[in-house]
């Protein structure tokens, strides 16, 4: 939106956590590689950064997001997106210490001609989510 980068924002956001879990089971990469040169450039040491891609269809994005950020107490903060259900939608969660959100969302197109499209706008609108969930939850904690 207008000058604003929101991948440059959320690495900013990320860069308050000492340990980031980044689950990426829907862009097929896109995500990971979006977000890849801002962390490169960003990320200091002692942060433990794991980035996971894997390319997985679940019944459920949401169920499944749920269950995966229960996992893994170590970890301080970890974002995930999974898809695609039947109707071609997908999720994706954001767990904290304090909170855990799971938010499901339509796909942004139909039809299996559209699938690298469609990955590369899911993984533009995941870095949306994951800033726009982790400032809210930050903002009402304050």
């Amino acid at each position: 939106r207008d000058d604003e980068d929101v991948t440059k924002e959320l690495v900013n956001v990320i860069l308050d956590y000492h340990s980031v879990n980044l689950y990426d089971g829907a862009t097929n990469g896109n995500m990971v590689e979006l977000l890849s040169p801002c962390l490169r450039d960003r990320v200091v040491q002692p942060m433990t950064l794991s980035l996971a891609t894997s390319w997985e269809s679940h019944e459920s994005p949401a169920l499944f997001l749920r269950n995966c950020l229960k996992v893994n107490d170590d970890v301080e903060l970890m974002l995930a997106v999974a898809g695609f259900d039947e109707q071609q939608g997908w999720a994706v969660g954001v767990r904290t210490k304090d909170m855990l959100e799971v938010v499901e969302k339509p796909s942004p197109y139909r039809g299996g001609a559209l699938r690298s499209r469609n990955q590369k706008a899911i993984a533009a609108l995941a870095v949306r989510a994951f800033y726009d969930l982790l400032t809210a939850t930050k903002s009402t904690l304050i």
